[in-house]
């Protein structure tokens, strides 16, 4: 047994070594991945298994966000807790680096090889029938500029991160239009393990009950906890839309920030075309499956969220981002809402002229919004 495993492990090192040393890259669907990782998972725990005493474990929690699953008392963790936006003192200060630039591509060489196939690279190659290419393009901008603290996270991590990030900047490019954005410093410090991350946001004066990332105001920086590439992934992207909105937008309401963060939290790239999934803590096949409020009760809602209600806040705060963004009429006045904050950067918007901005376009908007909430819920695709 010990040297089947022995074997597969070698495969799957040396699959992943070809593919370095080769310096390719190949696109996949995320569940050949999840296969990947759940069967290297399983070998892993079969070999500790072997030399490892037996040890007493006890049962984990499904991953749900439902009222009672966000309570937390002092000696338990939850199973799967939430990003969270931490409330600490807002900061009012000049947090972007600028005007967002087109970026500039240059110092690239082109050559056909002996299979007729062209290249492309940034090292020239020892081909003779080599040209070099000096370009600038009006399709990348230069939007964010990222440092990534982790401990063993592989290349492949913050390179996926960045393209997740660029989907999301430029649905505000298309959303607010490329003069309303400034280039944006993001700070993402994973932390290896619960333990790590309790230490970091304790340091910082926070509480880490209840949550696996928070945005620090202050320092500009998002504390998140590792819990495998996956989630890790998705909060990382959470909690970057927090920095993003404190940069663009300035002090927002809670909804917004939050509501933001959970719809652009499953954005996926699939040959080009972007793709925000249906955020499935609200939604299952399709369906809306948690009671949300309409939008001018969440609008009238204080930001001090109790523990004890924060999964409707966070479900109703992703289902008015999605209702909004679900049509270009929508997409018109959140723009036109959005636009109103980052006038007065420093002040949190009116609730009643959020009301008054939101039903100049939809007149009976909690109607429109109930209806469209009992409609199948798919993807947004860009």
């Amino acid at each position: 047994m010990f040297k089947g495993i022995t074997i597969t492990l070698i495969i799957i090192l040396s699959i992943g070594l070809t593919l370095f040393f080769t310096d390719r890259q190949f696109f996949f669907q995320q569940s050949f991945f999840n296969q990947i990782e759940q069967s290297t998972q399983s070998v892993v725990e079969q070999i500790q298994h072997m030399f490892e005493p037996p040890q007493h474990s006890q049962p984990v929690a499904e991953d749900s966000r439902q009222q009672n699953n966000l309570i937390q008392t002092q000696h338990q963790t939850l199973p799967n807790p939430r990003p969270h936006h931490v409330l600490d003192k807002f900061v009012c200060q000049q947090q972007g680096l600028g005007e967002v630039q087109y970026q500039k591509v240059q110092g690239l060489y082109t050559w056909v090889d002996e299979r007729g196939i062209r290249n492309i690279s940034d090292q020239k190659p020892e081909a003779t029938n080599v040209s070099k290419l000096n370009l600038t393009t009006t399709d990348v901008l230069d939007y964010f500029d990222l440092t990534l603290t982790a401990e063993s996270l592989p290349v492949a991590f913050k390179n996926t991160l960045k393209v997740k990030l660029n989907t999301v900047f430029r649905a505000y490019a298309e959303l607010l239009g490329k003069q309303a954005l400034k280039k944006v410093k993001l700070n993402l410090h994973i932390l290896p393990d619960r333990a790590a991350y309790q230490a970091a946001i304790s340091r910082h004066g926070g509480n880490s009950n209840g949550n696996i990332g928070m945005y620090l105001h202050a320092s500009n920086t998002a504390l998140i906890e590792y819990r495998g590439e996956t989630r890790t992934m998705q909060t990382a992207v959470h909690e970057a839309v927090h920095a993003i909105n404190h940069t663009l937008i300035g002090r927002s309401p809670r909804w917004l920030n939050e509501g933001l963060a959970e719809y652009f939290e499953r954005t996926q790239v699939i040959h080009q075309q972007r793709i925000i999934h249906a955020n499935p803590s609200w939604v299952k096949q399709n369906k809306l499956n948690h009671a949300v409020l309409s939008p001018e009760q969440l609008l009238q809602t204080p930001d001090n969220w109790p523990l004890s209600s924060q999964a409707q806040f966070y479900a109703s705060s992703w289902a008015l981002i999605y209702f909004l963004m679900d049509s270009q009429r929508g997409k018109q006045a959140l723009a036109n809402y959005i636009k109103q904050e980052q006038q007065q950067p420093c002040e949190r918007f009116n609730a009643n002229k959020g009301i008054h901005f939101l039903t100049n376009a939809y007149p009976n908007l909690r109607q429109q919004f109930n209806k469209r909430m009992q409609q199948p819920m798919t993807a947004h695709k860009f």
